[in-house]
């Protein structure tokens, strides 16, 4: 049986990876947790959510990027927190 944080991790943790050098995806993936946010209350799935939102702003804000695409992806970061506070 498959768990919700395993899940995540097999999505996750690859695309972060992968979309790290593509600002529009890295757009994209946050926005998705976003949109998953709204869909549960369950405490430890929206810290799971949180702490993917949390390792692909980390690695974003590492790289050489614009500052118009930093802000709009640290945006993007703080709506995904006002939906899963830690």
């Amino acid at each position: 049986a498959s768990s919700f944080p395993g899940i995540m991790k097999a999505i996750y943790t690859p695309l972060r990876q992968f979309a790290s050098s593509d600002i529009a995806v890295v757009a994209s993936l946050l926005e998705f947790l976003c949109r998953l946010s709204e869909l549960t209350r369950r405490t430890e799935r929206l810290r799971i959510l949180a702490m993917h939102g949390e390792e692909i702003w980390d690695r974003i804000r590492r790289q050489p990027v614009s500052d118009y695409d930093l802000r709009d992806i640290h945006r993007r970061y703080l709506k995904l927190r006002l939906f899963c506070p830690q």
